[in-house]
This record gives C-alpha cells, sequence and structure tokens, in this order.
C-alpha cells in the first residue's frame, strides 16, 4: 500500500495534492488540540478544582507529558 502511495503521489502530483492538504490541517489541528490545548485546560481543571495554584499544576503537567507521550521502551508491548 506504501509503495502505491508512492507511485501515485509521483505520477498525479497535482491532482492528488488537494486530498492531502486537507488531511495535513486536520492532523496538525489536532496534533495542537492535545499536546497543548489539553494539558493546558487539565491544568486549569486542577486549579479550580483548588488543589494546587495554576502554575504548580502546570509544571506538573508540563513534567509528566513526556512520560504519558512517550512511554519507555520497557513498558510497550
Amino acid at each position: 500500500m506504501s509503495l502505491a502511495n508512492y507511485v501515485l503521489v509521483g505520477l498525479f502530483t497535482d491532482e492528488i495534492d488537494q486530498y492531502y492538504i486537507t488531511s495535513w490541517k486536520i492532523f496538525v489541528g489536532m496534533a495542537v488540540v492535545f499536546n497543548v490545548l489539553s494539558p493546558l485546560a487539565y491544568a486549569m481543571l486542577r486549579h479550580r478544582l483548588g488543589q494546587k495554584t495554576f502554575f504548580i499544576c502546570l509544571w506538573e503537567t508540563i513534567k509528566w507529558t513526556p512520560m504519558v507521550r512517550y512511554p519507555p521502551f520497557f513498558i510497550r508491548c
């Protein structure tokens, strides 16, 4: 399937480009929402619940983000 995609994109670049641009915009939008806005919203929620100050909650969220996004190799199955 990857080889077919490679050949089609090489042969019909201008015709296929519109489909890739649309999906690329969706991917970038989702990446921004889930990687930037979600931790920010979680820190705001914890602050509003009265657990800690906003900046401490934000710092804790930033510290845990790499562990959640990229778990160590021994945890992956």
